[in-house]
């Protein structure tokens, strides 16, 4: 019973039979085939299952024109899927079929199966390779390398979209955006506390205290710092002229907000004595005669006697310009001018040898004197006046003894060549006088 259920035609309800509907005259539209799709699709349908192929045929044999037709295709379909349900009785061995047929399409039919086309064509992309595990992993790597590749011109497509969209747009605006940072990075540094000094410090003084030159300088904390770059130069010049010590100042700014003025002082070089003090000399010849030197002060400079300021300015001129080896030789400098040479210099070595030159030509002249140090053993007197020789001190100090000799008789005899001048004309006064007081 069930199975004749099953195999019945849902074609066979009479209820569910296409029924060709009568012609309605309508008033406005017209003539027109009355359907009622509501009570069409109300109605139960039984499942295909309960109907046979005869009751199908018998449904449809009494339908004209195109219905007969569409039972026709219809029947066609039921006879090839009953085929296909005998087919599935057939055993695993006799369905073996050629992997090529059971992708073809139907020619008949004109019909194709996209699945049946994919599997043909993964089929002929193996048809080359191998069971084995090399041609696996050949095919896997040239498809990772198509995924690899495929990646890559998809990124370089996104990169050349990317700036394509917005290259133009930033080369056009790229000056007005730079304006506009600036000027807000500006007006932002300004107002806020990052523009004022926030530390102060004096380093590299020696002699001058940092109270002073900060005082000097007149910086402060809270002063702008835009101010004070715009004026350093000024504020440098300013401490460089009050402090003779201070060889040269230099302002520098840290972040944030840090200013540090740097001192560099000149060096004390050498001693001088006058009007029985003795004072510090600098590297630029300037005397500190703030305080008189103390003898651990002046220990291992030259010591200059009796020199005046415009004399000191000249030695260490000079001084600066010998090498370290021979600044390093000369401990003491006198005056010992001469009738031809008024600013001749006796310049005491620490190898126990004198030099004796002008002042105003010892930059040129005593560099000469290493090379004459080698030929003579001391004590020697090395006299640079007219040209260049050297003599032993003793035989030295005796034709300067002879010198002084003939000039004190040089002068007591020009001296007396004076006074006897004087009388002659003393005597030859009073006879025109009196010879002068006869006639009248």
């Amino acid at each position: 019973m069930s199975e004749e259920k099953n195999n019945r035609n849902p074609w066979d309800n009479k209820d569910l039979a296409y029924k060709h509907q009568k012609t309605v005259e309508h008033p406005n539209r017209g003539t027109s085939d009355r359907f009622t799709v509501t009570k069409f699709f109300n109605e139960s349908l039984k499942d295909d299952s309960d109907l046979t192929d005869a009751d199908e045929a018998n449904e449809f044999s009494n339908l004209p024109g195109e219905e007969a037709a569409f039972e026709a295709f219809y029947s066609d379909y039921r006879e090839d899927e009953s085929d296909e349900e005998e087919d599935e009785t057939v055993s695993a061995d006799e369905m073996e079929v050629d992997d090529d047929e059971a992708f073809e399409s139907d020619d008949d039919n004109d019909v194709y199966d996209e699945d049946a086309l994919y599997y043909e064509d993964e089929a002929e992309a193996f048809e080359d390779l191998d069971d084995s595990d090399e041609a696996y992993a050949r095919f896997h790597s040239q498809t990772m390398e198509r995924q690899a590749q495929y990646d890559n011109q998809e990124a370089a497509t996104k990169k050349v979209k990317k700036e394509k969209v917005y290259g133009p747009i930033l080369k056009k605006m790229w000056l007005p955006l730079l304006i506009s940072t600036v000027v807000f990075l500006s007006a932002f540094y300004f107002i806020s506390p990052v523009s004022k000094i926030g530390a102060f410090a004096v380093i590299g003084n020696t002699h001058e205290t940092a109270e002073q030159i900060a005082t000097t300088s007149g910086l402060k904390t809270g002063d702008s710092i835009y101010s004070i770059y715009r004026n350093q130069a000024k504020i440098n010049q300013k401490i460089e002229t009050q402090f003779p010590r201070v060889e040269s100042s230099k302002i520098s700014f840290g972040f944030p907000n840090k200013v540090q003025l740097k001192i560099v002082e000149y060096a004390t070089v050498a001693a001088v004595q006058q009007n029985k003090s003795t004072y510090l000399v600098l590297s630029n010849g300037y005397v500190v005669k703030d305080t008189a030197a103390t003898a651990a002060q002046i220990k291992g400079l030259p010591l200059l006697v009796n020199f005046t300021d415009a004399e000191v300015q000249t030695f260490v001129s000079a001084y600066e310009s010998l090498t370290p080896s021979l600044k390093a030789l000369i401990t003491k400098v006198t005056k010992t001018p001469t009738t031809a040479t008024p600013d001749f210099i006796a310049i005491q070595l620490s190898d126990g040898n004198q030099v004796r030159v002008s002042l105003s030509q010892m930059a040129d002249k005593l560099p000469y004197y290493p090379s004459i140090a080698k030929q003579v053993k001391a004590p020697q007197v090395v006299d640079m006046e007219a040209g260049i020789y050297a003599k032993s001190l003793s035989d030295y100090q005796k034709d300067l003894s002879v010198s002084a000799s003939q000039k004190a008789a040089a002068a007591s005899a020009k001296a007396a060549g004076t006074s006897l001048s004087s009388t002659t004309s003393s005597s030859s006064s009073a006879s025109t006088t009196s010879a002068t007081t006869s006639s009248n």
